[in-house]
Protein backbone atom coordinates (compact mmCIF):
# COMPACT_ATOMS: atom_id res chain seq x y z
CA UNK A 1 0.00 0.00 0.00
CA UNK A 2 1.50 3.43 -1.24
CA UNK A 3 2.35 6.24 1.58
CA UNK A 4 -0.05 9.30 1.80
CA UNK A 5 1.71 12.24 0.56
CA UNK A 6 3.90 13.52 3.59
CA UNK A 7 1.65 16.27 4.05
CA UNK A 8 -0.73 13.70 5.77
CA UNK A 9 1.49 11.72 7.56
CA UNK A 10 3.67 14.38 9.24
CA UNK A 11 0.61 16.52 10.21
CA UNK A 12 -1.67 13.48 11.41
CA UNK A 13 0.78 10.60 12.52
CA UNK A 14 -2.53 8.21 12.96
CA UNK A 15 -2.84 8.24 9.37
CA UNK A 16 -0.42 5.77 7.78
CA UNK A 17 -1.35 4.85 4.27
CA UNK A 18 -4.24 5.46 1.61
CA UNK A 19 -4.75 3.67 -1.25
CA UNK A 20 -2.75 1.80 -3.48
CA UNK A 21 -0.97 4.19 -6.17
CA UNK A 22 -1.86 7.11 -4.54
CA UNK A 23 -2.41 9.86 -7.69
CA UNK A 24 -4.49 12.31 -5.95
CA UNK A 25 -6.89 12.86 -2.98
CA UNK A 26 -9.10 14.91 -1.36
CA UNK A 27 -8.97 15.50 2.30
CA UNK A 28 -12.07 16.08 4.09
CA UNK A 29 -13.39 17.12 7.41
CA UNK A 30 -16.91 15.15 7.55
CA UNK A 31 -20.00 14.33 9.19
CA UNK A 32 -22.12 11.51 8.87
CA UNK A 33 -24.30 13.62 6.49
CA UNK A 34 -25.63 13.92 2.96
CA UNK A 35 -22.29 14.11 1.53
CA UNK A 36 -21.33 10.73 2.27
CA UNK A 37 -23.09 9.84 -1.18
CA UNK A 38 -21.53 12.19 -3.78
CA UNK A 39 -17.98 11.54 -2.25
CA UNK A 40 -18.70 8.03 -1.99
CA UNK A 41 -19.48 7.74 -5.69
CA UNK A 42 -16.61 10.64 -6.17
CA UNK A 43 -14.56 7.72 -4.97
CA UNK A 44 -15.74 4.72 -6.23
CA UNK A 45 -15.61 6.65 -9.68
CA UNK A 46 -11.50 7.62 -9.72
CA UNK A 47 -10.42 4.87 -7.01
CA UNK A 48 -8.86 2.37 -10.19
CA UNK A 49 -6.85 5.77 -11.26
CA UNK A 50 -4.91 6.35 -7.65
CA UNK A 51 -7.90 8.59 -6.83
CA UNK A 52 -8.66 8.70 -2.41
CA UNK A 53 -10.89 10.46 0.01
CA UNK A 54 -9.37 10.71 3.45
CA UNK A 55 -12.47 11.36 5.60
CA UNK A 56 -11.78 13.31 8.81
CA UNK A 57 -14.90 13.14 11.06
CA UNK A 58 -15.04 16.26 13.15
CA UNK A 59 -17.63 17.45 15.95
CA UNK A 60 -16.99 21.29 15.56
CA UNK A 61 -19.76 22.31 13.83
CA UNK A 62 -23.67 21.94 16.04
CA UNK A 63 -22.62 18.63 17.83
CA UNK A 64 -22.97 16.87 14.16
CA UNK A 65 -20.60 14.12 14.69
CA UNK A 66 -21.06 13.02 18.43
CA UNK A 67 -20.25 9.63 18.43
CA UNK A 68 -17.67 7.41 18.84
CA UNK A 69 -15.47 6.83 15.95
CA UNK A 70 -16.62 3.23 15.88
CA UNK A 71 -20.05 4.56 15.77
CA UNK A 72 -19.55 6.91 13.07
CA UNK A 73 -17.46 4.40 10.95
CA UNK A 74 -20.81 1.75 11.39
CA UNK A 75 -23.62 4.53 10.81
CA UNK A 76 -21.57 5.76 7.81
CA UNK A 77 -20.51 2.39 5.85
CA UNK A 78 -24.14 0.86 7.00
CA UNK A 79 -26.25 3.92 5.51
CA UNK A 80 -23.97 5.43 2.67
CA UNK A 81 -22.02 2.71 1.94
CA UNK A 82 -18.75 4.20 2.36
CA UNK A 83 -16.17 2.66 1.50
CA UNK A 84 -12.63 5.42 1.53
CA UNK A 85 -10.62 5.72 4.35
CA UNK A 86 -12.33 7.20 7.48
CA UNK A 87 -10.00 8.26 10.44
CA UNK A 88 -10.57 8.93 13.69
CA UNK A 89 -12.39 12.28 14.85
CA UNK A 90 -10.36 15.36 15.17
CA UNK A 91 -10.84 18.53 16.15
CA UNK A 92 -10.43 21.75 12.77
CA UNK A 93 -10.90 24.73 14.84
CA UNK A 94 -10.07 26.16 18.23
CA UNK A 95 -7.44 25.37 20.74
CA UNK A 96 -7.74 21.81 20.13
CA UNK A 97 -7.41 21.69 16.53
CA UNK A 98 -5.22 19.08 15.03
CA UNK A 99 -2.09 19.83 12.93
CA UNK A 100 -3.71 18.65 10.47
CA UNK A 101 -5.73 21.05 9.99
CA UNK A 102 -3.38 23.82 11.55
CA UNK A 103 -1.26 23.35 8.30
CA UNK A 104 -4.24 23.20 6.18
CA UNK A 105 -5.91 26.62 7.36
CA UNK A 106 -2.81 28.59 8.49
CA UNK A 107 0.46 27.20 6.55
CA UNK A 108 -1.19 26.81 2.81
CA UNK A 109 -1.22 28.83 0.07
CA UNK A 110 -3.21 32.15 1.17
CA UNK A 111 -5.60 31.09 -1.55
CA UNK A 112 -6.61 28.32 0.48
CA UNK A 113 -5.57 28.56 3.91
CA UNK A 114 -8.62 30.23 6.22
CA UNK A 115 -10.41 29.01 9.36
CA UNK A 116 -13.12 25.83 8.47
CA UNK A 117 -16.57 27.65 8.39
CA UNK A 118 -18.24 24.14 8.57
CA UNK A 119 -18.23 20.27 7.77
CA UNK A 120 -17.49 19.19 4.30
CA UNK A 121 -14.77 21.72 3.60
CA UNK A 122 -12.32 19.45 0.70
CA UNK A 123 -8.54 19.81 0.49
CA UNK A 124 -7.44 18.35 -3.12
CA UNK A 125 -3.89 16.95 -2.63
CA UNK A 126 -1.82 16.24 -5.44
CA UNK A 127 0.39 13.28 -5.91
CA UNK A 128 3.15 15.06 -4.42
CA UNK A 129 1.15 16.52 -0.95
CA UNK A 130 0.73 19.90 -2.15
CA UNK A 131 -2.53 20.74 -1.25
CA UNK A 132 -3.53 22.47 -4.92
CA UNK A 133 -7.15 23.24 -4.28
CA UNK A 134 -10.05 23.98 -1.70
CA UNK A 135 -13.93 23.22 -1.76
CA UNK A 136 -16.17 24.69 0.78
CA UNK A 137 -18.95 22.56 2.43
CA UNK A 138 -21.44 24.31 -0.17
CA UNK A 139 -19.65 22.91 -3.28
CA UNK A 140 -20.53 18.99 -3.25
CA UNK A 141 -18.34 16.56 -4.48
CA UNK A 142 -20.33 15.94 -7.53
CA UNK A 143 -20.25 19.04 -8.29
CA UNK A 144 -18.50 19.80 -12.25
CA UNK A 145 -15.87 22.12 -10.54
CA UNK A 146 -14.71 19.38 -7.90
CA UNK A 147 -14.99 16.49 -10.64
CA UNK A 148 -13.36 18.31 -13.33
CA UNK A 149 -10.16 19.28 -10.81
CA UNK A 150 -9.88 15.61 -9.87
CA UNK A 151 -9.89 14.44 -13.47
CA UNK A 152 -7.11 16.98 -13.93
CA UNK A 153 -4.97 15.77 -10.97
CA UNK A 154 -5.34 12.73 -12.25
CA UNK A 155 -4.16 13.32 -15.78
CA UNK A 156 -0.89 14.81 -14.27
CA UNK A 157 2.05 13.05 -14.29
Amino acid sequence: MALCPKLVQQSEPRVRSCAPGWRSGILESTSSGLQQRPLESLYEKYKDQGFVIVGFPANNFGAQEPGTNEEIKTFCSRKYNVTFPLYSKVSVKGDDQTPLYQYLTKQTDPSIAGEIKWNFTKFLVDRNGHVVQRFESAVTPDSKDVVSAVEKQLKQQ
